[in-house]
């Protein structure tokens, strides 16, 4: 394809163009740790709370001579509740202050 030797070379004088005076960065908003760690610790004593539940409840189950293949995922499912109804507690204990 042969080059177009003939164009005129675009002079940018012409045009009107705006500049953008956005600034190119953000500033950094602090993040409250305090808060923010409280519910990291929140979230792994749940989380804790969880697997204490599930180990001892799955034991119960397998000591009172359930079939292991109901035992885990019984124990899952009670341990499951019992943190949920823990969580929901805490929170109509807290509202109630």
């Amino acid at each position: 394809m042969p080059a177009n030797l003939n164009r005129q070379p675009e002079n940018h004088e012409y045009y009107d163009f705006q500049e953008d005076y956005t600034p190119k960065y953000q500033e950094f908003q602090d993040f409250d740790d305090s808060r923010t760690k409280l519910r990291e610790l929140i979230f792994f004593a749940r989380l804790a709370f969880f697997c204490i539940v599930t180990i001892l409840t799955c034991f119960i189950l397998l000591v009172a001579k359930f079939p292991p293949l109901f035992a885990f995922p019984s124990a899952l499912l009670i341990s499951w509740g019992v943190t949920a109804a823990v969580k929901s507690a805490f929170k109509h204990f807290k509202a109630k202050q």
